[in-house]
Formats: C-alpha cells, sequence, structure tokens
C-alpha cells in the first residue's frame, strides 16, 4: 500500500468501496502472520481472563451500560463515580481501551480467573 515498507493495520469496516489492482502485493521477506500476532502486536494474545473493578468517572463510564465489557458486568452507582466490575480478557487491546480513558479510570482490583 503506498509503497509502505513496514507492516500496514487497516480498519476494514471502514472501507466503503475497493478496487482490485494488476500489482502484486509487496510482503516483507521472512513475515509470519502467526509470529506477528503471537507477538502482541495486534492486541489477540491472551494473558488469560482477569476479573477486574474499575472506578469510572461517571461520564467517562456511563456508555458501560449500554455496552458492557462481558455478561457478568455489574455496576454500583457511587454518585460521581461508577465502580464497575467484569471478567475480562488481559492483552494489550484492553490495557490501551483502559488507558485511553485517562484520569477518567482508576484500576481498584484485578485478579486472574
Amino acid at each position: 500500500m503506498f509503497n509502505y515498507q513496514d507492516i500496514v493495520l487497516l480498519p476494514t469496516h471502514r472501507i466503503l468501496d475497493a478496487q482490485v489492482l494488476k500489482a502484486e502485493a509487496t510482503r516483507q521477506k521472512g513475515f509470519n502472520l502467526h509470529h506477528y500476532a503471537h507477538s502482541g502486536a495486534l492486541g489477540f494474545v491472551s494473558q488469560g481472563k482477569a476479573q477486574v473493578c474499575l472506578r469510572f468517572n461517571k461520564q467517562v463510564g456511563l456508555h458501560l451500560y449500554e455496552t458492557p465489557l462481558s455478561s457478568d458486568q455489574t455496576i454500583v452507582d457511587e454518585g460521581e463515580t461508577l465502580l464497575v466490575t467484569a471478567t475480562v480478557v488481559m492483552n494489550k487491546q484492553f490495557e490501551w481501551w483502559v488507558n485511553g480513558f485517562g484520569d477518567g479510570v482508576t484500576l481498584v482490583e484485578s485478579h486472574a480467573k
């Protein structure tokens, strides 16, 4: 894609139209998708499940009523904050998601399941 030399990840759910080109795809020498995925680069490699307890600023965590983290999620409304407990898959993607809330969330407790 555009002669990039590094690996390019595309959000395929956002692609509205595509064309098949006659040019061949360029591949990195020695690239192995299995090894790449297991390196943790895509956030797919799981470190197992864990029960997490997170305290969200109420405005930041309101979406969790409509889009729960798991089927066993519970939410306790503490006034200005929400205490959310759920069983989640621990991986980089989950870590990035939590960190994306910045000061709006605090990890209260986490233990492996």
